[in-house]
């Protein structure tokens, strides 16, 4: 019906809505209901993204190219706390929230310039 790109964007633009939501929340239902909304769309576009990544490479190429993918994943995630106390100090949590907003408004962008291969097989290319 949607396919896995506009899937993938859906989820990760409702990632970036979450997160500047959760960033600037002052009351515990507020910090509540964002970090529920937050947690959904962020386990939606990290499931999208499982389906996307393989058949984004031949499949000559696949398990190179998804294990690579994963691997500068692992890096940023190395990395991203690491800035978390620079971000805090700059601007607060709205700031961190908003930054880690725009990575997810960045991912999404990027998202739409994938093929999306809705009802092809993978050996198809």
């Amino acid at each position: 019906m949607w396919g896995r790109r506009l899937t993938l964007s859906v989820f990760l633009v409702g990632s970036a809505a979450s997160a500047v939501f959760f960033g600037t929340a002052d009351g515990v239902a507020a910090i509540i209901a964002s970090g529920m909304a937050l947690s959904f769309f962020n386990l939606g576009a990290w499931g999208a993204l499982y389906a996307v990544t393989p058949e984004i490479y031949p499949t000559s190429l696949r398990a190179t190219g998804s294990g690579w993918a994963a691997g500068v994943g692992r890096i940023a995630s190395i990395i991203a706390p690491l800035a978390v106390p620079v971000l805090l100090a700059l601007g607060g949590a709205p700031l961190l929230f908003v930054v880690f907003a725009g990575f997810f408004v960045v991912a999404a962008v990027g998202a739409w310039g994938l093929v999306d291969r809705r009802g092809l097989a993978l050996d198809d290319r």
